[in-house]
Order: structure tokens, then sequence, then C-alpha cells
């Protein structure tokens, strides 16, 4: 993925981002049911001043940031690109946020995955067992 086929969000007619989290469960499309998704808009104004800004240096990439959560409860995604080294954060909370009912299936795995409008799809599959799942809480790390 490099730098350049990310767009630019920071700008109003900038690509659009969309976080999604499929359960595997034996159900849906391939054994995978959608369970959550949050848009967040490229451009706008968060917390009085631009939601997304580009990252300076070798560090190619975009920051959003949103401590009120406003867009489906995201408040913060992170995309850097790199050949070898690209990276994907996503955190959200607050009443905003539409969480999957929990704990997951994961039989045999939880796939997160990231859309832009310009068609760049990233997307890792966690294995179970996850590191935590639970009720209240999901937390996974690839290995």
């Amino acid at each position: 993925m490099t730098f350049q086929s990310l767009g630019d969000p920071t700008r109003e007619d900038g690509p659009s981002v969309e976080f999604c989290l499929y359960d595997g469960n034996g159900g849906g499309l391939l054994g995978f049911d959608l369970v959550m998704e949050s848009l967040v808009p490229a451009g706008g104004r968060c917390d009085g001043k631009s939601c997304w800004k580009a990252l300076p240096g070798k560090r190619k990439g975009f920051l959003y940031r949103d401590r009120s959560g406003g867009n489906d409860g995201i408040t913060k995604v992170l995309l850097k690109a790199g050949d070898n080294s690209a990276r994907v954060q996503v955190k959200g909370r607050g009443t905003r946020l539409n969480p999957p009912t929990l704990p997951l299936a994961e039989s045999p795995s939880v796939v997160a995955q990231i859309r832009t409008s310009l068609g760049i799809c990233i997307s890792n599959e966690f294995a179970a067992p996850a590191r935590v799942n639970r009720d209240t809480l999901f937390k996974a790390k690839l290995p």
C-alpha cells in the first residue's frame, strides 16, 4: 500500500474510511457474519480542528482523531502506508459506538477490515483463541 493509494481524507472530497468486523461462526458469506461496521467520512471538524491530518516525514499516512466519537463512535484511525510496514489502528468508544454482541464465536476466527471509498481494502484475520473474549471486551493481536 502506497501513500498515494490512500487518497487524501483531510479533504472534504477525499475518501471515507469504513471499519468492519466479521465473526467466523459458520454462517453468512463464506462462514463469516458482519457483526460491526463504522463509517468515518473524509474532511470535517472534530473538537474545533480538522478531524484528519497528514503524518509528516517518513511516517507517511493519516491520523483521524475525534474525542467525542461523533462518527459511529470512532475516536481514532491511524493509516500508515508502506510496502512491508503498513499499519492500521482503529479505536472507538461511547454511546455512538455500535459494538458487536460479545463474546464472539471465533469459529474459526475474527476478521477486521478497513475499506476506503477508493477501493483500498486492508484486512487481518485473528485466529482463535483471542487474548480476551468475554461479555464486555474482545482483544486480539496478530502473532
